[in-house]
């Protein structure tokens, strides 16, 4: 985890802190958060070759865990590599369909 080193996954803005609440208003409003730009880029390239839009929890903030990854899916849900605030520290997080 590099600081500075996030994009927003609804702006593709790439100037943020990893985790840090995305700048732009509307992003913001929404509860977006930046994301590694290499996680990104892997949700990017897989929601594309699965013809599917970019999975919406990437970047948002459940409790306190941020969903910065995307690990996989299958019939019961996904799971997110997360970071775990105030620690941040990285973990596995499954959200059940």
């Amino acid at each position: 985890m590099e600081p500075g080193n996030g994009i927003c996954p609804h702006c593709e803005t790439e100037r943020g802190e990893l985790a840090s609440l995305c700048s732009g208003a509307l992003c913001a409003k929404k509860g977006y958060h930046y994301v590694s730009a290499r996680g990104f880029k892997k949700a990017k390239e897989e929601a594309r070759a699965m013809q599917r839009p970019l999975d919406p929890f990437l970047g948002r903030a459940i409790d306190k865990y941020v969903l910065v990854g995307k690990l996989g899916e299958g019939g019961m849900g996904a799971v997110f590599i997360a970071l775990q605030r105030p620690l941040m520290r990285e973990v596995a997080l499954k959200i059940i369909s």
